[in-house]
């Protein structure tokens, strides 16, 4: 690497060049207090943030890499422990293939290993992912798969019946009959109230604990959790 490029880890102070050099390099406008929030206000921890620095007096641009690690709580069997993912990857334009990306990422997972992180995950995209092999990384999938549960049966299964030939209207009417009374069968009526809410109270705490205790693996999405996601965010407006 460039001699007149230093690594280290964030200091404060560094957001104000942070934030200059996302506007550069990364889409979508953010401000401050959306950085404040997403890197200094997680109730998992603040963010591991790495960055380069030049020397170079010449350039506007101060800090000219960055990478950051948000942590997150997550249950495992009856243990909470932390991970992390990776977020806003940065590299100056005219400061790329000098080897920066790849001393920051190994500055950022030895921080993580002295906090006893369990482990890390993130959606490189294509170009990062012949590096992330280099430095033993493991690609999980390369395709995610969408799940769907199908509510009602019936309105799937005359939709295909409608292809079936010569006997159309009556297969239709014989079997969306019987499908219909599978439905009834297996669906229980569940009386339920949906109403907006302006706050989110101690019962989502409760709902967490029994929501979790199904799961061996889980994500925490406490009360905690939820207000920092949702209610604190600075550039979005949730209903709930």
């Amino acid at each position: 690497m460039d001699k007149n490029i230093i690594t280290r880890e964030y200091r404060e102070g560094d957001e104000i060049s942070i934030m200059k050099l996302r506007g550069l390099v990364l889409t979508g406008s953010k401000d401050m207090d959306w950085w404040v929030w997403q890197h200094r206000q997680n109730p998992a921890g603040e963010a591991i943030i790495t960055i380069a620095e030049t020397e170079d007096v010449k350039n506007e641009y101060r800090i000219i890499g960055h990478q950051a690690s948000l942590p997150l709580r997550v249950k495992i069997n009856n243990d909470i422990r932390y991970i992390f993912t990776t977020v806003d990857t940065m590299n100056h334009p005219g400061y790329r293939g000098l080897g920066i990306y790849s001393e920051l990422r190994r500055m950022r997972l030895e921080i993580a290993k002295q906090r006893n992180y369990l482990f890390a995950y993130s959606f490189p995209n294509l170009d990062m992912r012949p590096i992330n092999r280099k430095q033993q990384a493991k690609l999980i999938s390369k395709k995610t798969p969408m799940w769907i549960k199908i509510l009602k049966v019936s309105n799937i299964s005359i939709k295909y019946l409608s292809n079936v030939g010569i006997f159309t209207d009556l297969v239709k009417v014989v079997g969306g009959g019987l499908i219909r009374i599978a439905d009834r069968l297996t669906n229980r009526q569940i009386h339920t109230e949906v109403r907006e809410i302006d706050k989110i109270d101690d019962r989502f705490d409760i709902l967490w604990q029994q929501a979790s205790s199904h799961h061996k693996i889980m994500l925490v999405r406490d009360r905690a959790y939820l207000e920092w996601r949702y209610i604190k965010k600075p550039d979005a407006n949730y209903k709930f």
